[in-house]
């Protein structure tokens, strides 16, 4: 894969990095949203369970 890229050249090779950051970031604010929602809707449904968040 490494290989790949490098053959590729410079300014593909910054393309390509730049839309894999670009798409672990998208990924990381996802399940931050979802774990976020699932953090509230678990605090409504057990309130006694609350500190353990």
């Amino acid at each position: 894969m490494s290989g790949w890229l490098f053959l590729e050249g410079s300014p593909s090779f910054g393309k390509i990095l730049g839309i894999i950051v670009s798409v672990i970031l998208t990924a990381i604010i996802t399940a931050g949203i979802m774990g976020s929602f699932f953090s509230v809707s678990y605090a409504k449904k057990y309130p006694d369970r609350r500190e353990l968040q």
